[in-house]
């Protein structure tokens, strides 16, 4: 249905089609529909309804290519472009999702698996800077501490390209948030 949108998944959708003008690709990645996963994006499209996740972007940034806009729309609805299936489609962060891969013993290699830790100061609070409707457009910003944190002092700054929900905003940040664990504090701190 041709109607206007901000769900992330009609916006991908879009953009994967492009617009041809006779044998010139005006815009957009001209993707047949037979290699793309309409059920897929339906699917995205109603997680993204669902969460009241929105995509309202102008793109004015210098050149981009297909594959970078579509994975910008679809992080607004916390979601990347794939084709592991073998068509287009997305994949995003959906709750009690299958398990696609457990690692251990039985299914490692012997000398090819490898731990990397973090040891550097992880972030104590999320900045998520996005552009807000009610401040006449202009960026606005939703800032949430670590749990843990005291008096943040290393931020993580985020830009949320196309969201304009201050909502939407403090919900990203909190799932980032959430993700990060704090280091134990050090001496001096």
């Amino acid at each position: 249905v041709a109607a206007e949108t901000s769900n992330p998944a009609w916006w991908v959708l879009d953009v994967a089609r492009g617009k041809r003008q006779g044998d010139r690709r005006v815009w957009g990645g001209l993707i047949p529909d037979a290699r793309i996963d309409l059920e897929n994006l339906k699917a995205f499209g109603a997680w993204c309804s669902s969460k009241a996740l929105t995509f309202n972007g102008v793109f004015d940034r210098g050149n981009m290519n297909c594959a970078e806009t579509m994975n910008l729309i679809a992080r607004c609805g916390r979601g990347a472009t794939t084709t592991a299936t073998g068509k287009f489609g997305v994949v995003w962060d959906a709750p009690s999702q299958p398990i696609v891969a457990v690692f251990g013993m039985g299914n490692i290699k012997r000398n090819t698996f490898q731990v990397q830790y973090i040891t550097g100061r992880l972030a104590d609070e999320i900045i998520v800077n996005f552009i807000n409707p009610d401040l006449n457009w202009q960026q606005d910003t939703v800032r949430v501490p670590v749990a843990g944190a005291a008096s943040p002092v290393r931020p993580a700054v985020v830009e949320l390209f196309g969201c304009t929900v201050k909502a939407m905003a403090g919900a990203e940040a909190n799932l980032i948030a959430a993700g990060v664990v704090k280091a134990p504090p050090t001496p001096q701190e």
